[in-house]
């Protein structure tokens, strides 16, 4: 984000494994007031005993960084420096001792940047930790969240490359069949994989 910063105002990382349905424009624009913008894991209480709960966002980290966008400011800046000497020097997977790798540095943006935004959306960054929380729906072709909210992107984490019950091997929530409201969704992203070749990378 550092090097693309010096180049553009504006930056958006998005995970490998994220789709795009929608438009970022959104994002975009609130980069106008904002500094650093996060998606949570998620946006209401979990109340059942199923993975992933609760627990492991506390261990893990409240924001998601599969997403992160960011502009060019002074506030950006000292907190991109800020977390890349934390990364290169303190970035392992030790939950016990309170770090997961990039992820949970980010939990200090609130405290670190007055301007910073938690995008509550649900639009964003949907995926097997807030599936308790957001069901999908197709109307004329177009994929929308909890019936009003057009999807924007969806994070397909964990999703094994074939059809299966399995909506991600890192949760054990929901089985496909369950959530019968995601089978075109998960078809249609495992048909785009297919037809791109994923299997052969």
């Amino acid at each position: 984000a550092k090097r693309l910063l010096a180049q553009y105002e504006k930056v958006i990382y998005l995970d490998p494994d994220i789709y795009v349905y929608g438009t970022l424009r959104q994002v975009l624009d609130q980069l106008d007031n904002h500094s650093v913008i996060l998606t949570p894991h998620i946006t209401s209480p979990i109340d059942d005993d199923r993975t992933p709960s609760e627990l492991e966002f506390l261990n893990s980290g409240v924001y998601n960084l599969g997403f992160a966008a960011f502009n060019r400011s002074q506030s950006s800046g000292a907190l991109l420096d800020w977390w890349e000497q934390r990364c290169l020097r303190l970035a392992y997977n030790d939950q016990p001792q309170g770090l997961f790798v990039d992820q949970k540095w980010m939990d200090f943006v609130p405290s670190f940047c007055s301007d910073a935004l938690v995008l509550r959306d649900p639009a964003y960054n949907v995926a097997y930790w807030n599936l308790h929380e957001r069901s999908i729906s197709r109307h004329h072709g177009i994929y929308r969240v909890n019936g009003d909210h057009e999807l924007v992107f969806f994070h397909f984490s964990g999703l094994p490359p074939s059809g299966n019950e399995t909506i991600s091997k890192y949760q054990n929530r929901f089985t496909m069949s369950e959530r019968g409201d995601l089978a075109v969704l998960f078809d249609d992203y495992r048909a785009r994989l297919h037809a791109n070749e994923h299997a052969e990378y």
